[in-house]
């Protein structure tokens, strides 16, 4: 053995031990930064891991709500996270990046107004992450998530007891050396290679330690999702569940599905997914579960049956998943039985709106040549003489005629597209005049009672529609009522709100007055109801009823801008509810004054000027006004009119149609008169005037005006009035 003392004075260890020693701490101290460095950076990555996944989970929730832009249920989906402290706030945006819905812990934080794709960051104390919103393929919104992040002052705190030990070790590493220099030349060889085995120690020890620290993160990630995932499963509004996709049966239900279909938990493990379906529909559903290809898949409209044997239609979202080993279906049902009604409305709406159109064409050319036939046959009549066989052909012919005009009258009615005069009108002004015509036109076994309501709001509507509606309502309820009963007319006032008018697509959310005839006949089916206001249906026997009481009935409330509703059950009656606007303008009803027949039908020499331009309607035209003893001028065009009008100042009244060829109006043209003329009179005639319809329910001011088609009578009246100011 070499003595000690030969070991130590060998210069060729002991001399450079002390900058080893220095040199190994500095690299320890090194080490421990890097150590630091990386547990950062293993911490923001964990971090924005984390967040990444909550953000895709939401995403995915709330898809369904951005597409429909169903705000109420998206603001349910980012409420729902104020359950995890440590998320700060969350936000929705839509496909544009507009804000939709937000949610924000703290009192004053204000989220951005837009947003696009960003990445991920880590401010302060908070993490900010802009995850997008897919559906199908379609891309709808983004989803924002900031949520608390562990102080820098913690995370500091930490590394420095990490940087303390560090130092502390490299003291000890350089006292080490400096005894080194003292130590024998075999001890410092023997240390030398303790030293080398310590440090593949520490290096083996460091890398186990970051295996089992890697491990334990990803468990815990792994619980963390999961706890989330519950937490959104056992949280979501809407019904979800996940199902054995061998077997059908369920394997797990949220509350939300349970309050919905009425089933416990309990019930729900012991059933299958086809429990909840009718059961013509479930060889649909084997078909579609055997034939799903994608791990994620949207389909419906689904039928679902409740416990209670309520059937309502569904949408589905569906994500296959592995759950506890097995092959399942996670499901989001989302009940659209709501959505599938307003659709049903619409479309009915939309067929109404067709036929409307249809029967306005029809009625405006049949209300031309029934003011020809009636012309005439005034006219005739006239010259029969004491010949009283013609006499009476010549009447049977007019009440033909006239038969005809009332038809199309309730057929324009139902078109919307009947020229209205609204006034102020109290509608419990008008019933005690309607009773004794009611009582004239129902049977003695009918007894009719009338409730108006005190205080009842004016109405601006026309007041003889009015009284038509009334008098169809009763024939209607007189004809559901063969063996006797009650009919009941009351008033009301009405506020139709928000939430009605969502569930009723023709109908505006406001104060309305409501009239109501309530039988007590026998009711209507439900697909009766459906189609009651289509013009000429009709449950009546052949040659019983036309089919348009009730027809013009909807054409008269919503062209005045309200609405009717019927509410029947088959064995129980019928109600139906007529909704006029309330009237919010200052005025008073306006009062029918007599006219006395004998001054209209005086003879004048007033000077008319007739414009029509359909040749012999306007020579019908001519010979009435001939008869009643006016001076009578007559153009086929606007424009040759103006003409006539600007050389001829004798010209007392402008009686022209408002439907004319050339592309000027009778309104045109009577704007036109009034700039030539201040003084002029105008009278406008029409059988249905599309442009009239789009003007407004009121005619222009100082502007008369008479339907199409008129009697004689009507036509003197109507003149006098416009010349003589009297009533119209």
């Amino acid at each position: 053995m070499v003595p000690l003392e030969h070991r130590i004075k060998k210069p060729d260890f002991w001399r450079p031990a002390p900058v080893i020693a220095l040199t190994t701490a500095v690299l320890l101290l090194l080490a421990g930064i890097g150590m630091a460095a990386y547990a950062e950076r293993s911490y923001k990555t964990q971090k924005i891991d984390q967040v990444s996944v909550q953000a895709r989970i939401l995403a995915s929730t709330v898809s369904a709500a951005l597409s429909f832009k169903d705000r109420d249920a998206a603001q349910e989906y980012v409420d729902a996270l104020g359950a995890n402290p440590e998320i700060q706030a969350a936000a929705l945006y839509d496909e544009r990046g507009t804000l939709f819905t937000s949610y924000s812990r703290m009192p004053g934080d204000t989220l951005p107004k837009s947003i696009q794709a960003a990445k991920p960051q880590l401010a302060h104390e908070h993490l900010t992450i802009v995850a997008p919103v897919f559906q199908g393929g379609s891309f709808l919104g983004f989803v924002y998530l900031r949520t608390i992040t562990e102080p820098i002052a913690s995370r500091l705190e930490r590394y420095g007891i990490v940087a303390l030990l560090v130092v502390m070790t490299s003291l000890v590493v350089i006292v080490l050396g400096a005894a080194h220099m003292v130590l024998s030349n075999t001890n410092s060889e023997l240390e030398s290679r303790v030293h080398e085995r310590t440090a593949a120690l520490e290096t083996a020890n460091r890398q186990l330690q970051e295996e089992i620290g890697e491990r334990k993160r990803i468990q815990e990630l792994e619980l963390e999702t999961q706890a989330r995932f519950r937490f959104l499963f056992a949280n979501n509004p809407l019904p979800m569940w996940v199902y054995d996709l061998d077997t059908l049966r369920f394997l797990e239900v949220n509350h939300t599905a349970s309050m919905k279909y009425g089933y416990s938990s309990e019930e729900f493990a012991e059933m299958s997914i086809s429990d909840i379906r009718p059961i013509e529909d479930v060889g649909r559903l084997i078909e579609n579960v055997e034939t799903r290809q994608t791990a994620l898949q949207q389909s419906g409209p689904w039928r679902h049956r409740k416990k209670d044997g309520g059937i309502i239609t569904v949408e589905i979202s569906s994500h296959i998943l592995n759950w506890d080993g097995r092959r399942a279906a996670l499901v989001v049902a989302e009940d659209i039985t709501e959505r599938k009604n307003l659709e049903q409305q619409l479309r009915q709406a939309q067929k109404m709106e067709a036929v409307g159109r249809l029967t306005g064409g029809i009625s405006h050319d049949f209300n031309n040549l029934l003011g020809i036939i009636m012309g005439n046959l005034d006219l005739l009549m006239e010259r029969v003489g004491n010949d009283a066989e013609s006499a009476e052909l010549a009447r049977e012919a007019l009440e033909g005629a006239q038969r005809g005009a009332e038809l199309t009258k309730r057929m324009l009615a139902f078109a919307r597209m009947q020229p209205l005069q609204p006034k102020i009108v109290d509608l419990n002004e008008i019933l005690p005049g309607m009773t004794a015509m009611l009582q004239r036109t129902l049977r003695e076994d009918i007894s009719v009672d009338m409730a108006p309501v005190s205080g009842l709001w004016p109405a601006r509507c026309d007041k003889s529609q009015v009284e038509d509606a009334i008098l169809n309502l009763a024939i209607n309820a007189r004809d559901a009522m063969p063996h006797g009963g009650k009919l009941l007319i009351e008033t009301a006032n009405a506020c139709l709100d928000e939430e009605y008018a969502m569930r009723h697509a023709d109908v505006t959310a406001g104060d309305y007055v409501m009239l109501a005839v309530t039988d007590s006949g026998t009711g209507m089916a439900p697909d009766v109801i459906e189609r009651a206001f289509e013009p000429f249906f009709t449950t009546k026997p052949a040659g019983q009823g036309t089919g348009l009481g009730l027809s013009m009935v909807y054409g008269f409330a919503r062209q005045s801008g309200g609405h009717v509703k019927i509410y029947s059950e088959l064995g129980h009656g019928t109600t139906v509810r007529l909704y006029l606007p309330r009237n919010r303008q200052d005025g008073d009803a306006s009062a029918e004054t007599e006219w006395d027949d004998k001054a209209a039908l005086a003879d004048n020499h007033e000077t008319v000027l007739v414009v029509e331009d359909d040749t012999r309607l306007r020579r019908v035209a001519v010979k009435l006004l001939t008869e009643l003893g006016y001076a009578v001028h007559e153009s086929d065009s606007a424009q040759h009119a103006l003409g006539l009008l600007e050389d001829d100042r004798s010209i007392d009244l402008l009686f022209t149609d408002v439907v004319m060829p050339g592309g000027m109006t009778g309104f045109d043209l009577a704007k036109a008169a009034r700039s030539l003329r201040p003084d002029l009179r105008i009278l406008l005639t029409t059988g249905y005037s599309e442009d009239f319809v789009k003007s407004g329910t009121e005619q222009p001011e100082g502007v008369d005006l008479i339907g199409k088609p008129y009697r004689k009578r009507e036509l003197a009246l109507k003149l006098r009035s416009v010349i003589g100011g009297g009533p119209s």
